[in-house]
């Protein structure tokens, strides 16, 4: 999403939109490089900004379920922040589907099957 995108959504003041941003202040995809927002920019303050009230950064995991629930009942937009770290992650979370090798579907790509055995 591009910055253009907050005020235009703060403008149009959709009631069921809620955002969550996760910073992990890196871009990890291109090689760790710092992100703006790990030194100077600070998205919630940005979103507030373009208009968008119901911003926050989440404080904790406890704040942060409580902002969720409370972008539920919200009668505008909602931005929520959320600082993590940037370790990949370990595992997989439950309700992710996932691919064990057999034979279903093919990769092209890697020349590899799999079947596609649903959610956890």
């Amino acid at each position: 999403m591009q910055m253009g995108c907050l005020s235009t959504i703060a403008s149009l003041k959709p009631k069921n939109l809620t955002m969550i941003v996760m910073d992990n202040g890196i871009y990890q995809i291109t090689g760790a490089q710092p992100t703006p927002a790990a030194a100077v920019a600070d998205i919630v303050a940005i979103a507030g900004g373009c208009g968008l009230a119901n911003s926050a950064w989440a404080a904790d995991e406890d704040d942060f379920e409580r902002l969720v629930e409370q972008s539920l009942s919200a009668s505008g937009p909602t931005l929520i922040g959320v600082r993590i770290d940037d370790k990949p992650g370990v595992g997989q979370p439950a309700g992710i589907p996932y691919r064990s090798e057999s034979a279903s579907c093919s990769d092209s790509a890697c020349g590899k099957r799999y079947e596609f055995t649903g959610l956890r």
